[in-house]
């Protein structure tokens, strides 16, 4: 492994206990072999060879792309949604694209691609946060006047949701309904803490005890 791709490693670290990232890493991307492999030909079902030969293309998971790209044994061919042409696209105006359509798991995908020994990392990480940016005006504006819209066009714009956004979408309703039940006093009322309700008892107990000796003075 060469020194760039461990320094790679180093800064961006992978959570290999996370079910995101998990998810995300078995996501299959488009690799090309630069130069012939022995005895790796058990990877290609439709070979019957023992050898990977030079040029041939595979669709891999992406975990096992990244080793192979760390060894220098193959190249990443961007999947669609973070090549430059859509990075470009995002870029322009990401509030009008359907990223579920490129697909649903957009952002924790694209944040594994990033971590990868390519050449774009870095451009594909900050279309994403641009992206991200962009979008989340109109998520939360819609989330949080939701009652105002047809279910039709409430459906239509979910639909064009990653799996994160959606997240943040009912989040943002639920925060909404709250909001109007306590508007409306329709929530539980306020109660004190009950170690100041505690003290206050004390309190008034130590009160009560005074007033019958001062009396007794008077």
């Amino acid at each position: 492994m060469d020194s760039q791709s461990s320094s790679s490693s180093a800064r961006l670290p992978r959570d290999y206990t996370s079910l995101n990232s998990l998810s995300a890493l078995s996501k299959r991307v488009t690799v090309r072999f630069i130069r012939t492999v022995q005895h790796l030909g058990f990877i290609d079902a439709a070979s019957d060879s023992e050898d990977i030969a030079a040029g041939t293309q595979l669709e891999l998971p992406l975990w096992l792309a990244n080793k192979l790209l760390e060894e220098q044994l193959v190249t990443i061919d961007l999947p669609k949604g973070f090549n430059e042409q859509y990075r470009d696209i995002l870029e322009a105006d990401a509030s009008v694209v359907d990223l579920h359509k490129l697909g649903p798991d957009f952002y924790k995908f694209g944040g594994e691609l990033s971590k990868s020994n390519i050449p774009e990392s870095e451009e594909i990480a900050k279309t994403m946060v641009e992206t991200f940016h962009q979008r989340i005006h109109k998520i939360m504006d819609y989330s949080l006047n939701a009652s105002g819209d047809t279910p039709f066009e409430m459906a239509a714009f979910q639909n064009t949701l990653d799996n994160v956004e959606l997240e943040l979408f009912e989040e943002g309703k639920k925060c909404s309904k709250e909001l109007k039940k306590w508007e409306n006093r329709t929530l539980g009322k306020i109660c004190a803490n009950d170690k100041v309700v505690g003290l206050k008892k004390r309190k008034l107990a130590e009160l009560e005890l005074k007033e019958p000796s001062n009396n007794s003075h008077n």
